[in-house]
């Protein structure tokens, strides 16, 4: 049985009990690799093994396709995530599904050249960095959208709301700028539009420096 798992028979049942019984909480069987994240898998602290056990569910959730199971594990303390919006679930799923089929199959292409006992859990697998890089991304992307949509309706209520989306990370939105904003940044969407090569949204340095100007203009006129 060990030397399935780990390609060699000289690891006690003691020494990898750690990473064992996290797993074992989410029901999950120990993966088939002799190194988790560039540590051998006898080797994990109670800490690192209860880390690694988090980020492994997560990817079976991934696996799995069932964006409330995904979240549901994206949100354990022990994969020490954060930034997660509820309602974003299946944006999240969508993303990290797409990123791990990606892993995998540049995985597969350079598993052949790799001996068994010598491969790592995250050839295959997303780290913790590599999720929580994704969910920072959805939640940018999301909020470049809420925000570009309240342009194209005028909307300043929404638009404010989208600039203060915390994702954005945009520094100086004062809510009594609110209407500079709406101003500046609708006349720079419109003005970008002419242009061929324009996605249709505003970037997040647009969108800053709209900001940083309309509040000048703003101090300018007081």
């Amino acid at each position: 049985q060990i030397q399935d798992l780990l390609g060699k028979v000289d690891f006690t049942e003691e020494e990898i009990s750690n990473m064992r019984k996290e797993l074992e909480k989410y029901g999950i069987q120990m993966p088939a690799f002799s190194k988790i994240g560039g540590i051998l898998a006898n080797e994990l602290s109670v800490d690192e093994a209860a880390l690694h056990a988090a980020v492994i569910a997560i990817n079976e959730a991934i696996s799995r396709g069932n964006a409330e199971e995904t979240i549901k594990a994206l949100m354990n303390p022990n994969a020490i995530l954060t930034n997660i919006e509820n309602n974003l679930a299946q944006d999240y799923q969508n993303k990290l599904s797409q990123a791990k089929q990606t892993k995998q199959e540049s995985a597969q292409s350079k598993s052949d050249s790799i001996k068994a006992e010598e491969r790592d859990m995250y050839e295959e697998l997303l780290t913790r960095m590599e999720i929580q890089d994704t969910i920072d991304q959805v939640n940018v992307n999301k909020g470049l959208q809420q925000v570009n949509e309240a342009l194209e309706k005028h909307d300043q209520d929404n638009l404010l709301a989208g600039l203060q989306f915390p994702p954005l990370t945009l520094v100086g939105v004062k809510p009594e700028n609110s209407t500079w904003y709406l101003s500046h940044l609708y006349a720079h969407r419109e003005q970008k539009l002419q242009e061929e090569n324009f996605s249709g949204m505003l970037t997040k340095d647009d969108l800053q420096a709209g900001v940083n100007l309309s509040n000048d203009q703003a101090e300018a006129h007081k």
